[in-house]
């Protein structure tokens, strides 16, 4: 076996470990910056914002204590994330 033939293997193994790398690679694509269920709740946010409205599930209901509802707010950003603080 000469060197030409191990350099030939050697380029073969980088070839078939280069397909398999390739092949295996899970197929989701990456996910984006931002997650597309926050940004409509943010456009409407900012729509609002120039009329001074708060949306319905960011008011505190009704016998409820202003700061509670504020600290029940936080720990559930992936549901009021688009309320004010």
């Amino acid at each position: 076996m000469d060197s030409s033939d191990v350099i030939v293997y050697g380029l073969l193994v980088l070839a078939i470990l280069a397909a398999a790398f390739v092949w295996l690679q899970p197929s989701q694509p990456a996910p984006s910056a931002a997650p597309k269920e926050i940004q409509p709740g943010f456009m409407k946010l900012a729509q609002q914002a120039g009329t001074g409205e708060i949306p319905d599930k960011c008011k505190a209901p009704p016998g409820t204590d202003e700061a509670q509802w504020k600290q029940h707010l936080s720990h559930h950003p992936d549901q009021y994330g688009d309320c004010p603080q």
